[in-house]
């Protein structure tokens, strides 16, 4: 089997794959993840998971095979506020400080989206 392109840094991700024995390479996407005021958590994460995948498709030759293309991404909402990632640990326990004071019936969502992507062979090309 071809490795699939994972397009994410994401530890967990990876350890998934590596848990279902999926081999894969990783190429890290480059693209602004900031959110647009808006647009609701659930489209954030799926631009922002088909972002990826662009990126990474950009990013490769013209003429390379591409098998699979796997991109996620995960936003944590609450009270109408995304989180992104945060930059440092101190912005981390900034962002876990309403989480770790929410009353009962106040909750906090979390949506994770996948998307994926396979380019076809074109039948002409011989496959050697």
């Amino acid at each position: 089997m071809e490795p699939i392109i994972l397009a994410s840094s994401s530890p967990r991700r990876q350890d998934i794959l590596k848990m279902l024995n999926i081999p894969f390479r990783v190429i890290m996407p480059n693209i602004d993840e900031s959110f647009t005021v808006g647009i609701d958590a659930s489209e954030t994460a799926e631009l922002l998971a088909r972002e990826k995948i662009i990126a990474v498709q950009r990013s490769l030759p013209s003429e390379q095979e591409i098998p699979w293309i796997l991109s996620a991404d995960t936003i944590v909402y609450q009270n109408g506020k995304i989180y992104g990632k945060p930059e440092d640990q101190d912005k981390a326990y900034e962002y876990l400080e309403p989480f770790s004071e929410v009353e009962i019936g106040n909750k906090c969502t979390i949506v994770g989206i996948v998307a994926k992507v396979q380019k076809k062979k074109d039948k002409n090309k011989k496959q050697f």
